[in-house]
């Protein structure tokens, strides 16, 4: 290691044999003094030049030289120069070959490969962590879901089955069904008003229509009777109804049937038929003249079909038949005569003749259901 001389600005030579009288004399040789006082003034020469000092042939060897060689290289050793402080502010670059920054870079990339080789070393061992894992929480997902079909679904079925068998038990709450009112009686006759001073046929048609309407809507199933009254509330006579109906009835016959009768509706499997009860003067006089003119009553009766699109022919043949009462087995048989006016429509005249009464229907089951109401 050279210095330069102090006095003569020449390059002084510092060797070991000085660092080691140094120590053993107790002398810091990082002082000036020392330097000065170690240091021997020699030629600068050639780096090429390999010959040894002078001072290092004539010096003997020193058997302890190696351990004070071990010794000193642990001494710190300091340059003996001042402080330089950079005028320029700027900082002086590191001796050093590798940047501070760098080699601190190189360091923490450095303990970083460490570390990805000891995660590398220790991944086999994080897989079958892994696994065992993934297996452990597998086996819980399914212990959860048998103690789940167990608890919750078993539990539910059990008791879905427990109350449908309390609803078997548990007797059905009977609906008492309230019987319709009815609008019209059906023991007694019921009083149907006419303006006889502006009422006309299609008023009266009418009229009678929309009762049979309310008798379908009430789903009654019995011949419900009427008693037509004037605007007075006054009984109306059978020859006055039959001249505002313009009933084309035979003069003879109206002349033979008392004033008092009754107008009965009947709901024949949902359409609703009219019905006569006809109090007779003289029953052998009115048998003597159907036998005559009875052809012609379908006709002469044609307002009574309330029906649309009703065809009536003029002359209709009658046919005889009799009927047993349903009602009281005691009756006698009756004899009946009926006329087919339209087949398809359930439509006819029947009529029979018992007891001074002349009861008239304008189907079969009108009729039947009338004989049963009166003749007892």
């Amino acid at each position: 290691m050279s210095f330069l001389d102090a006095k003569n600005q020449t390059p002084a030579v510092r060797t070991m044999q000085s660092d080691l009288d140094a120590l053993k004399n107790h002398i810091n040789i990082s002082s000036p003094i020392a330097q000065e006082h170690n240091s021997v003034p020699v030629p600068i020469t050639p780096a090429s030049t390999s010959a040894p000092l002078p001072s290092q042939q004539s010096r003997p060897k020193n058997p302890f030289q190696q351990d004070i060689a071990k010794i000193t290289e642990t001494i710190p050793v300091t340059a003996n120069t001042e402080q330089f402080v950079n005028p320029f502010a700027v900082a002086p670059k590191p001796q050093s070959g590798i940047p501070p920054k760098q080699a601190q870079e190189t360091q923490i990339g450095r303990v970083s490969n460490t570390s990805d080789t000891n995660i590398e070393l220790d991944a086999p061992k994080g897989k079958k962590v892994l696994w065992i894992a993934i297996i452990v929480l597998l086996v819980l997902l399914a212990c959860g879901g048998i103690a789940y079909y167990f608890i919750v679904v078993r539990a539910t079925s059990s008791v879905s089955a427990t109350q449908t068998s309390e609803e078997k038990v548990v007797p059905a709450v009977v609906e008492e069904t309230v019987p319709l009112v009815s609008p019209y009686a059906l023991n007694t006759a019921n009083y149907l008003p006419l303006n006889i001073e502006t009422v006309s046929v299609e008023d009266i048609r009418n009229t009678l229509r929309s009762v049979s309407t309310r008798i379908s809507e009430a789903s009654i199933e019995q011949p419900v009777e009427f008693l037509i009254t004037d605007q007075n509330n006054n009984k109306l006579a059978f020859s006055r109804f039959a001249l505002l109906l313009k009933l084309e009835m035979n003069p003879e016959l109206l002349s033979n049937i008392d004033e008092s009768f009754s107008l009965y509706m009947y709901n024949d499997a949902g359409k609703v038929r009219i019905g006569l009860d006809l109090l007779l003067k003289n029953q052998t006089a009115v048998v003597s003249l159907l036998s005559k003119s009875e052809n012609t009553l379908p006709y002469a009766l044609r307002m009574l079909l309330l029906g649309p699109n009703i065809t009536v022919s003029q002359s209709t043949s009658f046919k005889s038949n009799v009927y047993t009462s349903r009602v009281s087995m005691n009756t006698a048989p009756i004899a009946i005569r009926y006329a087919n006016v339209d087949t398809e429509k359930n439509i006819s005249l029947d009529y029979a003749i018992t007891k001074n009464h002349w009861y008239i229907g304008t189907s079969k089951n009108t009729l039947t259901a009338i004989l049963d109401k009166n003749v007892k």
